[in-house]
């Protein structure tokens, strides 16, 4: 019986997600699936933290930083800063 690449105990590389772009397609990388689930769990445990300590007042403040630990493996630092900084704003925060 022969393991798939990115089986545990393998040495290969995990499968792209299905519906994920190849190595030879334009757009941002293919990411692991432990990838996925580690920043699907950090934005759920973000979330979380904040409602079970009592502070679920801040919520509507975290969507920038969530989306900026979401984008930062997929398009890198200064890209998933800029997105999430603009795609973020609210008329509150952008002073209106």
């Amino acid at each position: 019986m022969s393991r798939q690449p990115g089986a545990p105990g393998t040495s290969g590389p995990e499968p792209p997600l299905p519906g994920s772009r190849s190595a030879a397609s334009p757009g941002p990388p293919s990411l692991p699936r432990t990838v996925v689930d580690a920043i699907i769990g950090g934005v759920c445990t973000a979330i979380c933290i904040e409602v079970e300590t009592g502070d679920a007042e801040r919520l509507p403040d975290l969507p920038p930083y969530l989306t900026y630990f979401a984008l930062l493996p997929v398009l890198g630092r200064d890209a998933a800063f800029t997105t999430s900084v603009v795609s973020t704003a609210s008329p509150r925060r952008r002073g209106g």
